[in-house]
């Protein structure tokens, strides 16, 4: 008997169209996770800091100073009313940076009262105008007796810009400005109901002189403790012998990062703050000059936030201009990679109104900016004291790069602040990289650098555990970011050490390449 069980074609086309299907169905599954993993592959290239993927809240401490009364008062007003008032002046012109900047004025009646909150409600709708009040040294001048009415007269630094559609910065001063302002002790607590603004003047772009002669130095953090753990785990005997190693690679000058939120939290700032003064004097002890980079990790520049960093610049500051170390301050890394996010004109306004806060604070530091790319270096080549920027693009644009540098920053001097090449590879002494091929490549940037007036090498050290919170969690990165150092995980130093020792002697000698021995 024959079993077999014939198939007609009408049943192979249904089995066909049916296979078809789950084909169709298979593949916009496959579609919807694609779209889900790029997705997120987005969000984690977009999002350099975790900051940035959290809202922004116009929050924070208070960024008023308070002096005396210039009479005695119908009310006392103490050290309370001072923390009070302050933090509710902070806020209340944070909400309005944030309305301004946003084109709503949501929020402002919990800050705003009367007149007041009107025009703070027309300010929000003017397209493109923004204004921060970055700092305010207020006294009072009325206090009712009753306690309901306060009237402050106060020296306040303001930014005000403009941002057109197309998010370029077209307009921007900061002025010291002379107010009035009436606040009404309300159930929700104290408002804004008048603010006048009777004096204004701007401020003059000062420049300070650079120490002469050329710097030699290493971008450094201890090979345990890098990034974010470096203040929180601040060892001075391990710095110190780090600091005599780079001497001993013929360095002069060393680079260091200090994180905005170490130095603006209450709880961590003081022993921030000493721990900074240390490591001044020991850097000054082994005779090195040090670039401090301020500002590291911070990456949104909503107006909300500029008071705060307004008042970590007035702690910092002081410390830094106290110390002979100082050769001059990097006042933020890379802000050039955050524009295409942030927007450039925001980016820039931040950074003019920093400036010129640090000049008002400590006018006798020099400031620039350590560019990721030498094309960002017009950027404020105005109001900088030099021009620094980043080099890791092919080495044969190296030496077209600084050109074009040069010929922006005029007679100023231009330091190329990171260079670097990773040991790191896959297979020991192949692709895509090994010890010798580091030292080569490093060898060769520098030759095409020989013009610059200084040249910081990334990194001394290797990093066993590099830090997640600035480089992410990729394996491929993390391998990379741990192997850039001149000195390996076992304290030894690889070729490329030799490399900047003899490139750091010619540099300070300023021999030619070509005519070293």
């Amino acid at each position: 008997m024959n079993l077999e069980k014939k198939i007609s074609t009408g049943q192979v086309l249904r089995l066909l169209a049916l296979l078809l299907a789950m084909l169709v169905a298979l593949s916009g599954v496959i579609a919807q996770v694609s779209s889900a993993l790029a997705e997120a592959t987005a969000r984690d290239v977009t999002y350099r800091y975790f900051d940035e993927a959290l809202p922004r809240l116009a929050t924070g401490p208070s960024a008023v100073t308070w002096q005396s009364a210039p009479a005695p008062l119908d009310r006392p007003f103490g050290p309370a009313e001072e923390a009070i008032v302050g933090t509710a002046l902070t806020h209340a012109w944070a909400a309005h940076a944030a309305a301004m900047e946003t084109g709503t004025a949501m929020g402002l009646a919990d800050h705003f009262g009367s007149i007041a909150l009107e025009r703070a409600s027309r300010a929000a709708t003017v397209s493109g105008a923004r204004m921060v009040v970055l700092q305010q040294v207020a006294r009072p001048v009325f206090f009712h007796a009753d306690g309901s009415l306060l009237q402050i007269e106060a020296e306040a630094l303001i930014a005000r810009f403009h941002i057109d559609e197309t998010g370029a910065l077209t307009a921007h001063t900061v002025t010291r400005d002379t107010t009035l302002t009436t606040l009404a002790n309300e159930a929700t607590g104290w408002v804004l109901i008048s603010h006048e603004r009777l004096a204004s003047e701007g401020l003059a772009v000062t420049y300070a002189r650079l120490a002469s002669g050329p710097l030699a130095g290493i971008n450094y953090y201890p090979a345990e403790t890098p990034w974010t753990k470096f203040w929180q785990g601040f060892d001075a005997a391990t710095i110190a012998e780090d600091f005599d190693r780079i001497a001993g690679l013929g360095g002069n000058a060393v680079r260091v990062f200090l994180q905005r939120d170490t130095f603006l939290d209450d709880r961590t700032a003081p022993q921030a703050l000493d721990d900074l003064a240390e490591l001044l004097s020991l850097a000054e002890r082994a005779g090195l000059s040090v670039v401090p980079t301020l500002f590291d990790l911070r990456g949104g520049y909503e107006g909300a936030t500029w008071a705060n960093d307004a008042a970590w610049l007035a702690r910092v500051l002081p410390v830094l201009e106290a110390s002979v170390a100082v050769a001059y301050v990097d006042l933020k890394n890379e802000p050039d990679l955050d524009m295409d996010l942030q927007g450039p004109g925001q980016v820039e306004a931040w950074a003019r109104a920093m400036l010129a806060t640090a000049r008002s604070i400590a006018p006798d530091l020099a400031y620039t900016i350590g560019w990721a790319h030498p094309d960002a270096a017009p950027l404020l080549a105005d109001t900088l004291d030099l021009i620094t920027y980043h080099d890791y693009g092919p080495v044969a644009e190296s030496a077209a790069a600084l050109d074009h540098v040069r010929a922006v920053a005029g007679d100023r001097p231009v330091h190329v602040t990171e260079i670097g090449e990773t040991a790191f590879s896959l297979v020991v002494g192949r692709f895509p990289a090994s010890p010798r091929a580091q030292s080569e490549r490093l060898a060769a940037r520098m030759m095409a650098l020989a013009g610059a007036d200084g040249i910081f090498v990334w990194t001394l050290h290797d990093f066993p555990e590099p830090d997640p919170a600035a480089i992410g969690r990729s394996p491929w990165v993390i391998g990379l970011q741990g192997h850039y150092g001149l000195i390996d995980a076992t304290g030894t130093e690889r070729p490329a050490a030799e490399v900047t020792r003899r490139t750091f002697a010619n540099l300070l000698n300023r021999i030619s390449p070509g005519d070293a021995q």
